[in-house]
């Protein structure tokens, strides 16, 4: 167990993961993915797209 825990702190990038930096970064970089999704759906106007154009920028 500890062995496992002196390889996340010094060979993986764990201080900054679990860190307040971390921890918001992650949260802004969520919100900022589901807002950008949300803003895609709602301020697009879709019939100037081809349904192709629409479903790759959906699952891509």
């Amino acid at each position: 167990m500890e062995i496992s825990f002196m390889y996340d702190v010094l060979y993986t990038k764990a201080t900054v993961v679990y860190s307040l930096l971390g921890i918001l970064l992650r949260t802004a970089s969520f919100f900022s993915t589901i807002s950008t999704l949300v803003a895609f759906c709602s301020f697009i106007d879709k019939h100037e797209f081809s349904n192709m154009d629409i479903n790759i920028t959906y699952y891509s």
